[in-house]
């Protein structure tokens, strides 16, 4: 079974690109659009015993939960899943200080498919073939 990985970006380009490169690299990718869609989906993924090994978190989103505070949640709820944090705005604090908010990897914008391999990997999660 393919490693999943839940997607939070309120761009739907930007879902659609994460997905296809998950596709490639060998994962499964879904993509919802805040916080709140993020953890009711971690909860019902959870329940059908399916649950997802990752998530990619956008710090910023127009409306809704934003990754930081979605990130917050989510360790009380699921304290062992992995977590990344993207971001185009590198004056972001949490960018260099990411582990301190719960975070184990970080995924600065605009990426490349070998920036998301190269981050999954670094987290214990390579490229499946």
């Amino acid at each position: 079974m393919k490693p999943r990985i839940l997607i939070m970006d309120d761009d739907p380009s930007i879902c659609r690109i994460y997905l296809l490169m998950l596709n490639r690299l060998g994962y499964d990718g879904e993509a919802v659009s805040s916080g709140e869609e993020t953890l009711e989906h971690i909860a019902a993924a959870q329940q059908a015993g399916k649950p997802f090994q990752a998530v990619i978190l956008d710090l910023t989103v127009k409306q809704g939960m934003g990754g930081l505070a979605t990130m917050k949640e989510l360790r009380q709820r699921v304290p062992d899943i992995y977590a990344i944090v993207a971001s185009g705005a590198s004056r972001e604090t949490i960018l260099s200080q990411y582990v301190g908010q719960g975070f184990n990897a970080v995924l600065p914008k605009p990426f490349r498919m070998q920036d998301v391999a190269d981050c999954l990997g670094k987290i214990g999660m390579p490229p499946q073939p």
